[in-house]
């Protein structure tokens, strides 16, 4: 025996009881004789009958005073009928006040509903898909193509237990929703899933309000305020955007990944905005993901960690590129974390002609302490929407860590490193290459003011000309000075660009690799760093391989070495820092400090050109920082 039966909602019960219903409570069966077969459709007025399905046929349809709800199950002969939806077909406009599908008493079922080509349901009150509080029954509504729903007050798919509610727009169908929220996944622990193909227009949406929220899209989605995904604490949602389009209509919001619970923006396919803004981990209790997997351009800013203990990560995977970035903020803001992790693929930051812009922020120091906490880690690239020596820069500030882990990681396309006061407030903000990686510094121009010619780090910002200014020194760990003199012994400022990189020192391409200064067994030895450094004419994006090398008398060079790696060293006994530089043949120190440091530099001045290999145009060449257990001087008097 076949039924599907409407009841009314609680607020209309509430108002029956007082007298004062305006609504008609209905169900759509197949008691009527003849019994009703599948297909059953929404337009036939015999086959509404009274709340009871006593087999009174009401001889009307739904109105848009009457409170639709479709439920399921009240009889156990009907639990096998749950394949078959009730159906708006062609010609048919369906209208209801409130709305909901999904509702089992006594069973466990999936509840359908399908709109047609051609046919249309207009909801003026709230519709719920899945709204049993007890069972685990849920519904699915599918619109075919050519067809429309018209929602005119809030949407929610998932506000029962069940983890089967779900929408489905299909491609050639339109569903547009011009006031309320649509929620996506509503009760803990429980899911809702809506799938686009088509064309999709919402007011305020929010994937994962307190459930878990699946929304993946492929067709067209305009949201007319506000862009949520994982609303409140403890909820989980996810967006994935598989191709097509998302417009925000109004710009009155941004959008908003990890708001008070757990979410995530997924994509995949290409995704090109309009001037919009990402915040990611964007409330105090928030953890956002914005995974990026296909190309993301046309977004304002990306503010990872949004305010004080919210947690942003942005992942770019291997084919993944986010190009056009005005602003990318990594932990900048007090008690926020920041996270960019990178696989491969690209990140492209606005370029500008303006010395005070900077495109990339990386942590926060407030006040000499360390109050926002970011990183970048992997591999790939962070570059520039300029290339080979256009019109504008990128510049970025480092107040955390990057870490070149597993390959290279590629700031080259950079123009320079700006710095707060004290850009190391923690002790381990810096630049890092692990795991067989390769770091590519921002390059840094040549100038004659103290102090001023840095790789990794712009200690003079070049406003405040006093003493106290330019005697600040470099603080980022693995960041160094150089100058660079000419045959007459005067310092350079010829406006060449210095390009370095730093090298994780298991890598097998560093020359004399298996001799490597620190890399003994002797206990307290280890290598602290290790760099590869050339004066180039190259102004634009080479990064890694810059051609073009430019001749100079003599280089000097002070490095800021890695002094955590040696904390727990109580012994010095017969221990040195040693700063070598390559020959060709092996490695040759050029500078000592004997037993520990009292700080964390070493430094070589006047250093010759590097020309032992004609063939290697990094003509400032190889250096490695190390800890060294001296050899032990014996006499032998015969």
């Amino acid at each position: 025996m076949n039924t599907r039966i409407i009841l009314s909602s609680a607020a209309f019960a509430a108002a029956l009881a007082a007298g004062t219903a305006n609504a008609t409570e209905m169900c759509y069966g197949s008691r009527v004789a003849p019994v009703n077969t599948p297909p059953y459709y929404w337009n036939v007025p015999g086959n509404w009958l009274d709340h009871n399905n006593t087999g009174t046929t009401l001889n009307a349809l739904p109105t848009a005073a009457d409170d639709v709800h479709i439920w399921g199950g009240i009889f156990a002969a009907n639990t096998a009928d749950a394949g078959n939806p009730l159906i708006v077909s062609n010609g048919t406009a369906a209208v209801t006040k409130a709305f909901s599908v999904g509702h089992s008493k006594g069973a466990t079922r999936k509840i359908l509903f399908e709109v047609q080509g051609g046919g249309s349901l207009t909801t003026h009150g709230a519709a719920v898909i899945g709204n049993d509080p007890d069972n685990n029954s849920g519904g699915l509504v599918t619109l075919r193509s050519g067809s429309t729903w018209s929602a005119l007050a809030g949407v929610t798919v998932g506000a029962s237990k069940g983890n089967r509610n779900r929408i489905v727009v299909e491609y050639g169908a339109t569903m547009t929703q011009t006031g309320g929220e649509f929620i996506v996944g509503n009760v803990k622990g429980y899911s809702g899933i809506v799938t686009n193909r088509g064309d999709m227009s919402v007011y305020d949406l929010f994937t994962g309000g307190n459930g878990n929220g699946t929304f993946a899209n492929a067709g067209n989605l305009v949201f007319n305020r506000k862009f949520t995904v994982g609303r409140n604490a403890g909820c989980v949602g996810t967006f994935v955007h598989l191709g097509g389009t998302i417009t925000n209509a109004t710009k009155l919001q941004h959008f908003f990944i990890g708001h008070n619970g757990t979410g995530t923006f997924q994509v995949e396919g290409p995704l090109a905005l309009d001037n919009d803004t990402f915040f990611v981990g964007s409330s105090a209790t928030g953890v956002g993901t914005l995974a990026v997997d296909g190309a993301l351009s046309g977004v304002a800013q990306i503010r990872l960690g949004h305010v004080s203990g919210a947690r942003g990560t942005m992942t770019i995977g291997p084919s993944g590129l986010v190009d056009g970035i005005a602003t990318n903020q990594i932990g900048n803001v007090s008690g926020a974390i920041g996270e960019l992790e990178m696989s491969g693929g690209e990140l492209r930051l606005l370029a500008k002609n303006d010395a005070n812009y900077y495109s990339l922020f990386v942590g926060q120091i407030a006040n000499g302490a360390q109050t926002g906490f970011g990183s970048i880690r992997g591999y790939g690239k962070i570059g520039s929407t300029v290339f080979h020596g256009g019109a504008g820069h990128v510049r970025m500030q480092l107040a955390g860590q990057a870490v070149a882990d597993g390959g290279d990681l590629d700031f080259g396309a950079i123009r320079t490193v700006g710095s707060t006061a004290e850009a190391n407030a923690c002790g381990t903000n810096g630049w890092y290459a692990v795991n067989g990686g390769r770091l590519i510094y921002p390059r840094m121009q040549n100038f004659t003011t103290a102090n001023h010619v840095c790789i990794g780090e712009y200690v003079f910002d070049g406003t405040d000309y006093s003493a106290a200014a330019k005697a600040k020194d470099i603080t980022l760990v693995n960041s160094f000075q150089m100058r660079l003199y000419g045959a007459n012994g005067a310092q350079l400022a010829d406006n060449k660009f210095n390009f370095a990189a730093l090298y994780a020192p298991d890598r097998a391409d560093i020359p004399g690799a298996s001799t490597l200064p620190g890399s003994g067994n002797s206990a307290g030895e280890a290598t602290l760093g290790v760099w590869r450094i050339g004066h180039f004419a190259d102004t634009g994006d080479v990064g890694a391989a810059p051609q073009n090398p430019v001749a100079f008398g003599t280089a000097s060079l002070r490095f800021r070495f890695d002094d955590t790696s040696f904390a727990n060293v109580a012994d010095w006994d017969g221990l040195s820092i040693g700063l070598y530089r390559w020959d060709g043949a092996a490695w040759r120190r050029v500078a000592r400090i004997q037993g520990r440091p009292a700080s964390p530099y070493v430094e070589a001045a006047r250093l010759a050109p590097y020309t032992a290999d004609p063939n290697d145009n990094w003509n400032v060449g190889w250096f490695a920082a190390a800890v060294v257990r001296d050899k032990p001087f014996v006499l032998v008097v015969r």
